[in-house]
């Protein structure tokens, strides 16, 4: 027994290290280069070897310029090494601008960190007094705030100034700033000056629709033109993963709204664009996705826009999505022994509501991948290994290269559900024969190391004392 459990713990425990790194979502040359930059960069941070630092991250912001990078790369590469909001935190940022005055890096990685403070107090602010209005918000927090978006915005200001290239994150940053302070019309004349700058960014263009969309600032249907506006800029510039968020901010306005005609053609058209050939699976699960979200406030949208369009397939399989969150928001978080029978009589409810929209769905178009998915993930609750098979056959058969429905049945074959690290793991190597593409074997990949990670977790949760059992003693 000893033998096995020396056989699970060691390969576990360097896995462990591994779940540090960013999801699996690139190629495996990129992700190891972000994720390497990414270290080296908090480690000369930490040593305050600012000589390094300053060189090395104005040569991300070079690399962006020349296309290396894509704007959404540019800030993860800014915020993830330098992440963190703690108080002592401000004199290691002050003493790098004081090392390089002139230096942009330097200039917006302080205003980063202003914002990350802006964006704890705000919320802070909000959670404390449980208030929805800027207006609302005590003096003595509110000043708080300001001092911070202050010395933010300056900061962000400066960096545009000392940069001629495409400072676009200062400006994605300063859009959000502006508004927060109430200052909307120069938010808005930024968003225009970025967009001459860098006619295809997303992470000014999504600041924006954030604040468009925030019940704060929508205003009603000409707050709608502006996000509509915005929505077809990022689809002209591509359909694929990096615009997405945009478009999701502005369909989920049109729900709220009761805009169904509308949001049944734009929904509609993105199936059509996957039944095209034009986007993957896994893109078309990523416009649907927000909508599976558990948010009371969609429900009954969601019933109305069905029954102005009983045989739309977006529609139907929307709520079959948003069923299947709402029965785990009905079940909760304990575990089963700890769950309620109310909790799980909820949870059955809104599962077979779940079942029902996505049987129906599945008639109502020529590839219903996304319905094939939400049922690979019903049956783990409770249908038969023979069942989930089958389904991931019809999918398989629909879409041959299909990622979606594959993930979750590697999802249903963890031990957790009844399966195995042993059968996800002769699940990679088919999935690695049928030559699938690479980001859907680091995917399965992913899930195996987290399906280690959770198998350690099991045996250490059965030892007081993990020692014990790596060494016997």
């Amino acid at each position: 027994m000893k033998k096995i459990l020396l056989s699970l713990i060691l390969p576990l425990l360097f896995f462990l290290v591994l779940l540090s790194q960013p999801a699996l979502s690139d190629t495996r040359e990129n992700i190891q280069k972000k994720s390497s930059l990414n270290l080296t960069h908090r480690e000369m941070f930490a040593m305050e070897d600012f000589t390094s630092l300053d060189k090395a991250m104005n040569s991300i912001q070079r690399e962006y310029e020349d296309g290396s990078w894509s704007d959404e790369e540019l800030d993860d590469l800014f915020s993830w090494s330098l992440r963190g909001h703690a108080p002592e935190l401000e004199a290691v940022y002050n003493k790098w601008v004081e090392v390089f005055p002139k230096s942009y890096a330097a200039h917006q990685a302080r205003g980063l960190y202003f914002s990350r403070l802006v964006d704890r107090y705000y919320k802070e602010a909000l959670e404390i007094t449980k208030i929805k209005s800027w207006e609302d918000i005590p003096p003595a927090q509110a000043d708080k705030i300001k001092h911070y978006a202050a010395l933010a915005i300056t900061d962000h200001n400066t960096a545009i100034k000392l940069r001629k290239g495409k400072p676009v994150l200062a400006y994605a940053k300063l859009i959000m700033l502006y508004a927060v302070t109430g200052d909307m019309k120069t938010s808005r004349a930024l968003l225009e000056k970025v967009n001459r700058i860098a006619p295809d960014n997303k992470i000014a263009r999504l600041s924006y629709m954030t604040l468009l969309h925030s019940d704060r600032f929508y205003k009603g249907d000409e707050t709608l033109d502006e996000m509509r506006k915005l929505a077809d800029e990022a689809a002209g510039f591509s359909l694929e993963d990096e615009h997405i968020e945009i478009a999701d901010l502005f369909h989920i306005r049109l729900l709220k709204e009761g805009k169904y005609a509308e949001l049944e053609k734009r929904m509609g058209d993105i199936q059509r664009k996957y039944e095209a050939g034009k986007i993957h699976d896994r893109t078309l699960r990523k416009y649907f996705y927000d909508f599976g979200l558990a948010n009371p406030d969609h429900a009954e949208k969601l019933n109305a826009w069905i029954k102005k369009y009983p045989k739309s397939y977006a529609a139907r399989q929307t709520r079959a999505m948003y069923l299947l969150s709402a029965a785990w928001r009905a079940r909760g978080n304990k575990y089963m022994t700890e769950t309620s029978s109310q909790e799980v009589e909820g949870m059955e409810h809104y599962l077979g509501r779940a079942w029902d929209d996505c049987v129906e769905a599945a008639t109502l178009t020529a590839k219903p991948i996304l319905s094939y998915r939400t049922m690979v993930s019903l049956l783990q609750t409770g249908g038969g290994r023979q069942q989930i098979y089958a389904t991931v056959e019809r999918a398989n058969i629909v879409d041959p290269k299909n990622a979606i429905v594959r993930m979750a049945y590697m999802d249903s074959l963890q031990t957790r559900w009844g399966g195995s690290l042993e059968l996800m793991e002769e699940y990679l190597e088919e999935a690695k024969l049928i030559g699938l593409p690479e980001t859907v074997i680091m995917d399965f990949e992913e899930s195996i190391i987290e399906e280690k990670r959770w198998l350690t977790e099991q045996v250490m949760k059965q030892y007081e004392n993990i020692g014990q059992v790596v060494t016997g003693f």
